[in-house]
């Protein structure tokens, strides 16, 4: 299978180091940035061009791969009759895509990427299409760089979305919020990463209600008595916490 990159950021560029790290064939990018554009083509080891206006027809697959709301934009202007087309994007419907070709599809990489990162991480990828064909040859072709991969619709797909917001990027917030406390206090914020590791490696193995742990869910109002008075300065982080307090005590009735 041929494909094309529509996109040279983030999840352009670790989705096609993971493909061609497991000899499936690129054969063009598609970006407006020369620079990134050129820089993951060589990568890739294929054609780089900067106009959609220029995309090869001799693609059998062609992933849109930018941000969700430039998709629209490109879907006014492309047309590939006949070929399969999909977009990257957890939120976005599937008909967004429509116009381009009577084969389109979704694959939604659900995890945090980022192009600078060297070792690719463990993708599980989110599928729909819009025929059981379709769904079939993304899910065969998909298992070539993953064992995880299921297939949703829409609306399934997108309140996933929003459950992964709240593990990852409302979490990394509440990392860096803690990295900012402890910097105004001259605490070493690197003392709490082996807490934050085994966090996270628990989950391999328990639920997450099942392991939650601190003043909240023990009842401990002294401690929490004493956060909230180190916190009288700061508003803002104060609100945050007797929020979580609150929701934590009440799921773990």
């Amino acid at each position: 299978m041929k494909i094309v990159f529509i996109g040279s950021g983030n999840v352009a560029t670790v989705l096609g180091k993971l493909f061609h790290h497991n000899a499936l064939q690129i054969i063009q990018v598609v970006g407006r940035s020369k620079d990134n554009t050129e820089r993951l083509a060589s990568q890739l080891n294929c054609e780089a061009v900067l106009s959609v206006e220029n995309i090869t027809q001799g693609g059998d697959l062609y992933i849109i791969a930018i941000p969700d709301d430039s998709v629209t934009m490109v879907a006014e202007h492309l047309k590939l009759p006949g070929k399969l087309v999909v977009h990257t994007a957890g939120t976005l419907p599937l008909n967004t895509i429509q116009n381009i070709s009577d084969k389109t599809g979704v694959i939604w990489p659900l995890q945090s990427l980022r192009k600078e990162i060297e070792k690719v991480p463990e993708i599980p990828f989110v599928i729909d299409g819009c025929n059981n064909e379709v769904i079939d040859g993304l899910n065969k072709f998909l298992a070539n760089v993953s064992d995880k991969i299921i297939h949703l619709k829409d609306d399934e797909r997108v309140k996933l979305h929003l459950s992964a917001v709240l593990v990852s990027n409302f979490t990394n917030h509440l990392y860096a919020l803690a990295q900012q406390y402890c910097s105004e206090n001259n605490l070493p914020y690197q003392f709490l990463n082996p807490l934050i590791t085994e966090t996270a490696e628990r989950l391999n193995l328990y639920d997450a209600k099942q392991v939650q742990t601190g003043p909240s869910v023990r009842g401990d109002d002294s401690t929490i008595k004493t956060h909230l008075k180190l916190l009288q300065n700061d508003e803002s982080l104060t609100e945050l916490y007797k929020q979580f307090d609150k929701s934590i005590r009440t799921i773990n009735r």
